[in-house]
């Protein structure tokens, strides 16, 4: 399943990102159409100390612990406009405005290379497009599985990116600047 979620986050995350100067425009249309963006809160700040974890290669970044329960909640809503406060350091967030964003087909299966003629058992995630909350020129894309938030966060300061972190027992995640 962790093979087929990045398949997803590798291939279809940046066909969301493209035209990212429509995606603030769609944001401020809904907002000014009145459209309610409900605050979720998926992630919570644990510390920006890596030591704490095994993490190779980065010099900064900043752990999150997962709410589960609202996971849960947003897979089995119909909200089609969240805000996210997305903890980037201690005391420091941002938020995310974002807006539902279908990549899938409808009747999309997925199937394995080992067996090309039986569906693979999946159950799809929740996918989001958006900016960054009074930042104009940013664009930013959610994915939301069962077990994992993963992200795309592209602002002034430059590229953010979320996922959880690779054989970790608690489901820390890690959000990163790619240029640390």
């Amino acid at each position: 399943m962790r093979s087929l979620q990045l398949v997803f986050f590798t291939i279809l995350m940046p066909m969301l990102l493209l035209g990212q100067n429509r995606v603030p425009q769609q944001i401020e249309s809904l907002r000014s159409s009145g459209a309610d963006f409900i605050p979720v809160e998926l992630l919570r700040y644990q510390t920006n100390d890596l030591n704490t974890k095994q993490v190779d290669g980065l010099v900064a970044g900043t752990l999150l612990s997962v709410n589960f329960e609202a996971i849960d909640q947003l897979q089995r809503s119909n909200l089609s406009t969240i805000s996210m406060e997305l903890p980037v350091d201690e005391g420091e967030s941002i938020i995310l405005d974002l807006v539902e964003h279908d990549i899938l087909t409808p009747g999309f299966q997925l199937y394995e290379s080992a067996n090309p003629d039986v569906p693979v058992n999946y159950t799809p995630g929740k996918f989001y497009r958006g900016m960054v909350r009074g930042a104009p020129y940013s664009v930013a894309s959610l994915s939301v599985f069962n077990d994992e938030v993963m992200a795309i966060v592209s602002n002034k300061r430059g590229n953010f990116v979320l996922g959880k972190l690779k054989g970790d027992r608690d489901n820390t995640h890690i959000l990163y600047n790619d240029q640390d």
